[in-house]
C-alpha cells in the first residue's frame, strides 16, 4: 500500500512540475528560429511603427528597420504588448538576428516616454477621484 501511495505522490509531484514548467515556458517566449543563436543588439528611440516593422533611431547613426513577426518578444515597461502599442519617441533596445538577408527582431523592450507616463498618472488619478478624463479642450460655460 505505501508503495502504491508513494507512487501516486511521485506521479502528482512530477504533473505539478511540468505544468509549473509550460506556465514558464508562456511567459518566457522565445524565438524558435534563433534559439541557441547569438543576436546582436541596437538600442536609441523608436521613429517609426508600423504591424510589422520597428525603424529605430540611433545616436548619431543612421535609423534601422527590423521586421517583427509573430515570434518576437515585444515588452513595454516590462509587461508583454503587441507590436502595435509601441510608439514613436520611446526609448528602445532591441535583439535581432537574420533570417536570411532579412534581420528579424528577436526581442524588443521599450519604456514609455515621459509625457505617457505623466499622462497615465493623470488619468489613474482621474480614475481614483471619479473625474472623467478631460479631452485637453477648455469645457464649455454654462449659463
Amino acid at each position: 500500500m505505501r508503495k502504491v501511495v508513494a507512487g501516486a505522490l511521485a506521479a502528482c509531484a512530477l504533473s505539478w512540475a511540468q505544468g509549473a514548467a509550460a506556465g514558464d515556458a508562456a511567459k518566457d517566449k522565445k524565438h524558435t528560429v534563433f534559439e541557441g543563436k547569438k543576436n546582436f543588439g541596437v538600442d536609441g528611440k523608436i521613429e517609426k511603427v508600423s504591424q510589422d516593422t520597428v525603424t529605430i533611431q540611433r545616436k548619431d547613426l543612421p535609423p534601422v528597420t527590423r521586421h517583427v513577426s509573430s515570434g518576437t518578444k515585444v515588452e513595454k515597461d516590462g509587461k508583454q504588448v503587441g507590436v502595435g502599442q509601441l510608439a514613436p519617441g520611446e526609448d528602445v533596445k532591441a535583439s535581432f538576428n537574420l533570417s536570411g538577408s532579412t534581420p528579424e527582431a528577436v526581442e524588443i523592450k521599450a519604456k514609455r516616454t515621459r509625457a505617457e507616463k505623466s499622462e497615465g498618472r493623470r488619468q489613474e488619478g482621474q480614475r481614483r477621484s471619479g473625474n472623467p478624463p478631460s479631452s485637453g479642450m477648455p469645457s464649455p460655460l454654462v449659463k
